[in-house]
């Protein structure tokens, strides 16, 4: 039997909650591919990875983008 894994963020982000789901994470080209689903809308969008003193994020949002931190997304069955 296979179990598949995913790795997910949720993040309140202008009045409503924000799902990230890692699609691809590449580290050495410093790019995040996630699925964004927002109020059941699902789109997959690809982010400049940054670092904070060791803390890896991608920016979200508008007018101003919020920090989601890779080490904030858990392991989900």
């Amino acid at each position: 039997m296979c179990k598949e894994f995913m790795y997910e963020n949720k993040a309140f982000i202008n009045d409503c909650y924000v799902t990230f789901n890692i699609i691809e994470l590449n580290r050495e080209e410093g790019k995040i591919t996630v699925n964004i689903c927002c109020q059941g809308h699902h789109t997959i969008d690809t982010f400049d990875l940054f670092d904070l003193d060791g803390w890896t994020y991608f920016e979200y949002g508008r007018p101003i983008p919020e920090k989601i931190y890779i080490d904030d997304f858990t392991e989900v069955v």
